[in-house]
């Protein structure tokens, strides 16, 4: 006899809670930490950032919506950590070695929160249950048309 997790007490929770822990660190690590300091490096103090940001949250948030993540606690903890790392960014800017301008606050601020909020937005949206062929799926698979629901598949 082999047992699995429904067999433990609390052991598919512990394995939900433990896949949304991973989650929740892989979307901090790629989707906050990596590609917003890769932004700002090649924007640096150009408008542009804005709008790239804005764009660049619409595949973040739709891969959170994929993996039926609620970034809750990902929000907050992207909120925080924001307010430190531009805070860090300004105050340690020298620009005498770097040859540049020192970072405006309010265009790294304004953008990265903007960022932010598109990303968690676009998660929930990306999931909101909608009607499709007459059965309630997340938003994002009404995206894909040549997939059909499994109750329009012959057989099934």
């Amino acid at each position: 006899m082999i047992l699995g997790l429904d067999d433990i007490s609390g052991g598919t929770f512990i394995a939900q809670l433990l896949g949304w822990v991973v989650l929740t660190g892989l979307f901090y690590l790629v989707c906050y930490m990596a590609l917003l300091n890769i932004i700002d490096d090649i924007t640096k103090n150009h408008f542009v950032k804005i709008p790239v940001m804005a764009i660049s949250a619409l595949p973040s948030g739709f891969l959170m919506a994929i993996f039926n993540y609620k970034p809750f606690i990902l929000f907050l903890l992207m909120g925080i950590s924001n307010f430190y790392r531009i805070k860090g960014k300004v105050k340690t800017s020298d620009p005498v070695k770097d040859q540049a301008e020192p970072p405006v606050p309010v265009l790294f601020y304004g953008a990265s929160y903007l960022y932010i909020g598109l990303v968690i937005f676009l998660a929930y949206y990306f999931q909101m249950p909608t009607d499709h062929l007459g059965e309630t799926v997340p938003y994002w698979k009404t995206l894909f048309p040549d997939q059909e629901p499994a109750s329009a598949i012959p057989g099934s």
